[in-house]
């Protein structure tokens, strides 16, 4: 499978890339369904349906790079001068 470029679901507002999440069902409930279009557009052959994709693997990229986002904007949010 070849590297695929971040999402950028969420990239273009602001209130939903600050919302911070712990867990998958937390991501799902804040990004699912964009990050869903998102893998339906860019999959031609995806045949899932969301339920099937929000347990499958194909959710654990988006989540993983959210997360990452979230983790490193706490930590250099908090940094004092």
């Amino acid at each position: 499978m070849a590297p695929t470029a971040p999402s950028t679901a969420t990239a273009n507002d602001p209130q939903r890339s600050r919302q911070v999440f712990g867990t998958l069902e937390g991501f799902l409930q804040v990004y699912g369904d964009a990050e869903f279009t998102l893998y339906r557009k860019n999959n031609a052959a995806a045949n899932l349906t969301y339920a099937d994709w929000a347990s499958s693997e194909h959710v654990l990229g988006p989540f993983l790079y959210h997360l990452t986002l979230d983790a490193w904007d706490e930590g250099t949010s908090s940094v004092s001068h």
